[in-house]
């Protein structure tokens, strides 16, 4: 049977050493797309040798880059990602339960391990990518109908190494003497010692034994108990089973373009005239990718090499000249470009997730406002961040949900 893509999946975790997979991965990721690829060198030789064709081609050094695409979620693996790309991470608590992750620029460089299901070939194997760096992130919407009025975020992905026909690490951790119930209305699970959150069972991840359907996952974590999604039974009690947890899936609570509360375009807002169609803001955090030497097939770590470039670019409809007027007076208005979207549904006593993208300093690239038809004019406008004197950084990235602090 050839591979099918609805069977391709991603789970990834923080390395503590570069290039080397971690024991447990921590977040399971749905792929919207994906297609990395072996970049492999190579090393022509140039001797003359009375033909027209070269004597050899010998073997060079070997990379793997690519490309992910994911749905943007308020919580899950991709705050890793963000981690990656922007090297500054910290989190703060709102509320009882309910923690802002904050992503801006910053020094502590961290990578990761990657396990790339690709459509179950082989089958129950993954491709296993270590050594991975983040070097761009763009987030894009367009508001109306269809998959792209759902945020999504196209993931770069610079790698050391990748293997295939790899085993994928399923189990986070594994937890004996549950007592499981055995009616199909009850989801359930108690522990009589221990502690899930000790053993790190996370809300979202996802459960491996028998008397749970696929897919089931963690919907409530205390120290002795267990929330399951969905429970399927055979009749029988079930006491003293063993049950894995593994790769926390995101909450199916996707970030969706009017669920905005604050969209400013630099000049405008929402509660005053902007109207903002779609958006494109493209993160990169360029990195030595060539640091070969002798010996090595494969780079050392990816490291800093050049400043970072936070591009925004919004498409509107043409409703003020305040940019326009601004581009020319500059630099008396510089724009300042912030979106943030608010999921409906209360966490902890009264928050709600949010997913922030904000620029505190900014200056413009490009604008325009072609006439091209009888209908609305669009105008489209570009800005590019640098270091904010507020936030230390040219674009931050917050995220509020439930997820407990990144390790």
């Amino acid at each position: 049977m050839p591979a099918f893509g609805y069977k391709s999946y991603l789970q990834l975790g923080k390395e503590g050493t570069f290039g080397t997979k971690p024991t447990f991965l921590s977040h399971r990721l749905e792929l919207i797309s994906a297609n990395i690829q072996p970049v492999a060198g190579q090393i022509p030789d140039p001797s003359l040798n009375n033909a027209r064709s070269r004597r050899a081609i010998y073997e060079g050094a070997k990379v793997y880059r690519g490309n992910l695409v994911f749905r943007m979620n308020y919580d899950g693996g991709l705050m890793e990602l963000a981690r990656n790309l922007f090297s500054g991470y910290s989190s703060a608590t709102v509320e009882s339960g309910v923690v802002d992750h904050t992503m801006k620029e910053g020094t502590t460089e961290v990578s990761h391990s990657l396990e790339l299901g690709i459509g179950d070939m082989p089958a129950g194997k993954v491709f296993l990518l270590t050594g991975v760096k983040v070097p761009r992130i763009v987030v894009r919407a367009t508001a109306g109908q269809g998959a792209e009025a759902m945020l999504q975020a196209e993931v770069g992905v610079f790698a050391r190494d990748m293997q295939s026909d790899q085993t994928p690490t399923k189990a986070i951790a594994d937890i004996g003497t549950l007592t499981i119930p055995a009616s199909p209305t009850h989801n359930t699970i108690t522990r009589a010692t221990g502690s899930f959150v000790t053993d790190g069972v996370k809300v979202g991840m996802v459960i491996s034994n028998t008397f749970f359907p696929t897919g089931a996952y963690v919907t409530i974590v205390a120290a002795t108990t267990l929330t399951i999604s969905t429970f399927s039974t055979d009749g029988a009690s079930h006491t003293g089973q063993t049950v894995s947890f593994y790769g926390a899936l995101p909450t199916l609570a996707p970030v969706l373009y009017h669920q905005a509360i604050t969209v400013d375009d630099g000049q405008d807002t929402l509660s005053e005239s902007v109207r903002v169609r779609s958006f494109d803001i493209t993160m990169e955090a360029p990195r030595a990718e060539d640091r070969f030497y002798m010996s090595s097939k494969n780079p050392d770590e990816a490291i800093p090499n050049e400043f970072v470039a936070m591009r925004w670019q919004m498409v509107e409809e043409f409703l003020s000249k305040k940019t326009f007027d601004a581009i020319r007076n500059y630099p008396a208005t510089a724009p300042s470009p912030k979106l943030l979207f608010q999921h409906p549904d209360t966490i902890g006593a009264s928050s709600k997730r949010e997913f922030e993208l904000r620029a505190g300093s900014a200056e413009y690239v490009d604008w325009s406002a072609p006439v091209e038809g009888y209908g609305i004019v669009l105008s489209t406008v570009t800005m590019e961040g640098f270091q904010d004197p507020t936030d230390l950084a040219a674009t931050v990235m917050r995220f509020r949900n439930t997820d407990a602090a990144l390790a």
